[in-house]
Parts: C-alpha cells; structure tokens; sequence
C-alpha cells in the first residue's frame, strides 16, 4: 500500500497552538457565511486541507476570512510556540513582595476576635 504524499504532513517550522486558534475563528464565520464549518485540528495535521480553506478563505474578499488566511499563512511560517502556559494570576501578582506595597493586615481573623467583647 502507497503511503500518503508528503504534502499532507504538518510543516517542520510552525506555531502549532496559534494556527488552531485562528483555524476555530476560520470554522465559525464559515458556519456563518456558507453554512459549512472545518476541522480546525485537521489544518493544523494536512497542509493540504489547510490549503484548500485557506484558498476558500482568500476568495471572500472584504471579509475577516481574507484576513484570517494571511495570519494562517503567517503563523505557518512563524517559529513553533515553545514556551510553557503560565497561568495568567499567580500569587506574585496578588501580594507582591514589595515593601513599599505590604499585604493588607488580617488582624480581624484572629480566634479571640471571634467570640466578641
């Protein structure tokens, strides 16, 4: 049996993770503007599937659409995204070790407080 053509394999060099983002936009105003969605995982797997919503894209003129194949195009081309997700809040960012900034004093929460004066 063949193996399939090399086309269809994932590029070597591309940011995986925003070409999935900008592939599920893709998907949902082609819901929107033909009533036909994609696969977002398969365009970022088959460069040929990619190529052929990408060219579907690029003939609605005027349209996010068009936009959206330019940055895939870019994002394909684009190193891939090695660094690890951070949480957006940490502990760092809620109580700084900043002396000119203290934690605010919990001096209410003491047990002795709790049964009144």
């Amino acid at each position: 049996m063949a193996a399939a053509p090399a086309a269809r394999d994932t590029p070597a060099a591309m940011n995986t993770r925003r070409c999935l983002r900008i592939a599920e936009r893709m998907h949902v105003l082609l819901l929107d503007a033909v009533g036909h969605g994609i696969d977002a995982r398969r365009m970022v797997d088959d460069s040929l599937y990619a190529r052929d919503v990408v060219l579907v894209c690029d003939a609605m003129p005027g349209t996010e659409l068009a936009s959206l194949a330019l940055h895939y195009r870019t994002a394909l081309a684009e190193a891939p995204d090695t660094a690890p997700r951070s949480h957006p809040v940490s502990f760092d960012s809620i109580e700084p070790d900043d002396p000119a900034h203290p934690p605010p004093r919990r001096g209410w929460f003491r047990p002795a407080r709790w049964f009144g004066r």
